[in-house]
């Protein structure tokens, strides 16, 4: 995890290099599926540290999400939390 952090300068300009040539954003996860009929949406905080306190402001956050995804007529399937 977070191996990009291990490389040096050159390993990390090189790396950037090849995924540009990739057509993939420079530092983030590639998207290669566009306009599927399902996706798979995850996320996680740097270092998967905590951020939001307390429980109740991570509930209406969620609760945000879901409102934006619905209002723009996403189907969502599944959930973990």
């Amino acid at each position: 995890m977070y191996e990009y952090r291990k490389l040096t300068p050159e390993e990390r300009q090189q790396l950037v290099e090849k995924r540009l040539q990739r057509e993939f954003p420079p530092y983030s996860p590639p998207h290669p599926f566009k306009n599927q009929k399902f996706y798979l949406l995850s996320a996680a905080c740097y270092e998967h540290s905590c951020y939001i306190e307390p429980e109740a402001r991570r509930q209406q956050v969620l609760d945000l999400i879901f409102k934006v995804f619905i209002t723009h007529g996403a189907d969502i399937r599944a959930w973990v939390g």
